[in-house]
């Protein structure tokens, strides 16, 4: 092809590749989960179609694909939503002792804690934010995943036992990093789990559980 002729369609988007095929179900449920229109969501990612008509890019006819740089814009925004979604879910829970209601707190005894953890699948955030999961098996040991940062999984091995003061203990060698070890009472309230270093310290801060048998 003549360098006229690569001038002459630089400013135009390659064969086949230049049309954007409009919102898909994804982009559908990308504006409900972002309140964002389409065409605006769209219209602030949008990328030139092609690179200037003089550049080495141009004379090799290495045109970008716009629309596939506009998917990966969406999918990386969508990614963005869903972590702000669940932070703002994490800040709307109970942050101390004192936020629940007096009357419908309780803190779970020995043999409530014998009943209810024995086979109990566990799911929490650890204190920098990341998911864990495990279950609790009869032999007291358990196998924990989480994901450091959201980004690399991890898996590991621990321990679990009930003191005799009520206390639920929790020992999991995560590799690489410090055991995590802690032992707390359990507090229910509203139907959901808690755990707390102390249920006399209105101050003190809660770690928010989900028990399911």
């Amino acid at each position: 092809m003549a360098a006229a002729d690569i001038e002459s369609e630089a400013g135009r988007p390659p064969r086949g590749r230049g049309r954007d095929p409009g919102p898909t179900r994804d982009d559908r449920g990308l504006e409900a989960l972002s309140g964002i229109p389409f065409s605006r969501l769209c219209g602030v990612v949008r990328i030139p179609q092609g690179p200037p008509p003089h550049s080495i890019s141009a004379r090799r006819g290495c045109f970008p694909p716009p629309v596939q740089q506009v998917t990966c814009m969406r999918s990386v925004f969508l990614s963005f939503v869903i972590a702000l979604s669940s932070l703002s879910l994490l800040c709307e829970a109970p942050a101390t002792l004192g936020d629940l209601d007096p009357k419908d707190r309780v803190t779970l005894s020995r043999e409530e804690l014998v009943r209810l953890l024995p086979g109990a699948r566990l799911k929490r955030f650890s204190a920098r934010g990341s998911p864990q999961d495990w279950t609790n098996r009869a032999n007291g040991t358990l196998t924990a995943t989480s994901e450091y940062g959201g980004k690399i999984p991890l898996v590991a091995e621990g321990k679990w036992r009930i003191t005799d003061e009520g206390r639920f203990c929790v020992r999991i060698e995560w590799p690489g990093y410090d055991p995590e070890d802690w032992c707390r009472l359990i507090v229910k309230s509203g139907g959901k789990y808690f755990a707390v270093d102390s249920d006399q310290d209105l101050k003190g801060r809660l770690r928010p559980f989900e028990i399911i048998k």
